[in-house]
C-alpha cells in the first residue's frame, strides 16, 4: 500500500538546536543530513505530517511534597524552546496544530505539509493553574505531567513514594480538558497514570514508552496502566528506545513489529500509535533498520508481514491519534 500519512507522537527537535545537535549532524531543518534523525526532508519521504513538538525545560532544582518550588530556569528554557517552534514556522511554513481543524486539514492535505502540536515535556515549570492558560495562548496542546522527577501535580516513574495525582493535579488534568490540551503520561508513575486517566473527563495517552512485559522498567508501561489508557479511548506511542524494547541485544525493526503486533492481538488496534522520541536518545542508537524518521514506511511494511490490514496499519500511523486529537483538541 502507498505510506499513509504518519504521525510520530514525540520528537524533542527544540532540544536538539538547544543541546548544539544532541549528538547528531547540526544544521538548518530544511537540509537533509545524513547521521540526523529527523528533518524536512526526511519527513517528507515518510509522509510524516504531524509531530507533537516537544518543549523539554528540564532543571536539576528539584524538592519533594505539594509546595514544589518553580525552578526559574524551567520557566526560561521553555521560552528560548518555543521560539525555536515558531522560527520553523516562519521560515518553512510549518504550522503550528491549535485545533482539530488545522490538524484535519494538515493530515488530509494532497500534498505534504508538516505541522507541529507543542507539547510540554515534564509541567515543572508551571507555578499554577493559570500557567497552562498562558501555555494554551501560546499554542501548547499537549501537556505531560511529570519527566523523570516528581512534581507538585503528579509522582513520575522514578519516584521514591508513588503517590500519584496531587489534588493539584487532579485540577490541572481537568483544566487541560477544558482548554482542549491532550494529557501525555509518558514519565508518569503507574498510579499517576490510573488516576489521571480517572480524572480526565478525555482520553489521554502515553507519548512514548513501551511494554513493561518485555523490559521491566518503570519507564515502560504494565498491563495496568494499557488498561487504563484503553479505558479512556487513549492511545500509547510506541517509542525507539532501544534500551526500552530488548535487554541484552540491540532491537531491530522486526522486533519493533512483532512487539506492536502483539499488543494489536491482545488490546486491538485502535489503541497504538508511533513515538519515536527521535532527537531525544541522545546516545542511545534506534532499533536497527529505524536509524531515522525515514525508514518507517519500513516498519508499516513489517507490520503488513506481521498479519496487520491496511485499516489497521492506517490507524496505527494517524487514525488512532486522529481521534484522540479529534475529542480533545479544540474543533477550530
Amino acid at each position: 500500500m502507498a505510506t499513509p500519512p504518519v504521525v510520530d507522537l514525540h520528537e524533542d527537535i527544540s532540544f536538539y538546536y538547544a543541546s548544539m545537535g544532541a549528538g547528531q549532524p547540526l544544521g538548518g531543518y530544511g537540509e537533509d543530513l545524513e547521521g540526523r534523525q529527523a528533518d524536512l526532508p526526511k519527513y517528507s519521504r515518510a509522509n510524516v505530517r504531524i509531530v507533537f513538538a516537544a518543549v523539554f525545560p528540564e532543571s536539576n532544582v528539584y524538592q519533594g511534597g505539594e509546595g514544589y518550588p518553580t525552578p526559574s530556569s524551567s520557566r526560561l528554557l521553555l521560552l528560548d524552546q518555543v521560539k525555536t517552534y515558531y522560527a520553523l514556522s516562519s521560515i518553512h511554513g510549518v504550522e503550528i496544530i491549535e485545533s482539530w481543524r488545522s490538524a484535519q486539514e494538515v493530515l488530509e492535505a494532497p500534498r505534504w505539509r508538516l505541522g507541529l502540536l507543542l507539547h510540554l515535556e515534564g509541567a515543572d515549570a508551571l507555578a499554577d493553574i493559570l500557567d497552562l492558560e498562558l501555555l494554551h495562548r501560546l499554542g501548547f496542546r499537549s501537556l505531560g505531567l511529570t519527566w523523570n522527577h516528581d512534581n507538585r501535580w503528579a509522582a513520575s516513574c522514578k519516584t521514591r513514594r508513588d503517590y500519584g495525582l496531587t489534588q493539584s493535579g487532579e485540577d490541572l488534568v481537568k483544566k487541560a480538558a477544558e482548554l482542549g490540551v491532550i494529557i501525555d503520561l509518558a514519565h508518569a508513575s503507574d498510579k499517576t497514570v490510573a488516576d489521571a486517566a480517572s480524572a480526565s473527563p478525555k482520553p489521554v495517552i502515553v507519548s512514548h514508552a513501551n511494554f513493561r512485559w518485555k523490559v521491566d522498567s518503570p519507564r515502560n508501561v504494565g498491563e495496568e496502566a494499557v488498561e487504563a489508557v484503553v479505558s479512556k479511548g487513549g492511545v500509547i506511542g510506541y517509542s525507539l528506545i532501544s534500551t526500552l524494547i530488548t535487554r541484552g541485544r540491540h532491537p531491530t525493526l522486526h522486533d519493533v513489529a512483532s512487539q506492536m503486533a502483539e499488543f494489536v492481538e491482545v488490546y486491538g488496534h485502535r489503541h497504538l500509535a508511533i513515538g519515536t522520541d527521535y532527537h531525544g536518545l541522545l546516545d542511545i542508537r534506534p532499533p536497527t533498520g529505524l536509524e531515522s524518521i525515514d525508514r518507517l514506511p519500513r516498519l508499516l511494511e513489517a507490520l503488513a508481514d506481521a498479519g496487520l490490514s491496511d485499516r489497521q496499519i492506517e490507524a496505527i500511523a494517524y487514525g488512532n491519534i486522529a481521534r484522540v486529537m479529534r475529542e480533545v483538541l479544540p474543533e477550530s
